[in-house]
């Protein structure tokens, strides 16, 4: 079963697959990581949200620092994706702080990779205004490294050329957030980005 999975998760990175296709893909590994358990049946509290909502006079961002042990790759995997879906229900960049800071720093890299990929999905101008936002805070506090946030755009920038297919709008929406990230000032860092593309020259032109 692994080995399917395994192959499944390359597949969700793959140029040869469609956008649509890769969702839906990662939509399975997640309902697998969360052991076939509906996102709305979850009762462990491990997001902020639901943290505060089981106790909202107790709540800071100390709280959540020790929430994932280093070692436990499938919470941080679950808990991302839960932290993901509560940010933009809740869009509000305060509690969204600890997002990061609650995580492992190994693991920053895969809730951007999360936040890209959900942006790009809805191909909504504000969702990709709210992430970029919110990377703009994260890196404003060394919340989230430039290495990190290089690392979590590039998956994304892999498969942008046919992503934009379905969804016309992600070019911009991706360079809307690579500007939230301070990218777009990091010329090293782009210039590795947009290598990955087809039409690279797209992409530098929208972070003018």
């Amino acid at each position: 079963m692994d080995v399917y999975f395994q192959r499944m998760k390359e597949l969700t990175k793959s140029a040869n697959v469609n956008s649509r296709m890769q969702f839906m893909l990662q939509d399975v590994i997640e309902l697998r990581e969360r052991k076939w358990i509906p996102r709305n049946q979850v009762a462990t509290p491990t997001t902020m949200a639901s943290i505060h909502e089981a106790n909202p006079k107790h709540t800071s961002q100390s709280s959540f620092i020790l929430l994932i042990p280093e070692d436990s790759e499938e919470k941080v995997l679950q808990t991302i994706s839960e932290d993901s879906e509560d940010f933009f229900c809740i869009r509000d960049l305060d509690q969204a702080d600890v997002y990061f800071t609650h995580l492992p720093v190994q693991h920053r890299h895969r809730l951007v990779e999360k936040l890209i990929s959900m942006a790009i999905r809805e191909s909504k101008a504000t969702d990709a205004e709210l992430v970029a936002n919110f990377f703009a805070r994260a890196a404003s506090k060394n919340d989230c490294s430039p290495s990190t946030f290089e690392r979590g755009f590039a998956p994304m920038c892999e498969s942008l050329d046919d992503i934009v297919y379905d969804s016309p709008r992600a070019f911009s929406l991706y360079a809307t957030m690579m500007k939230g990230a301070g990218l777009d000032k990091d010329e090293a860092r782009r210039a590795r980005l947009a290598s990955k593309l087809a039409d690279g020259g797209k992409l530098l032109r929208l972070l003018l």
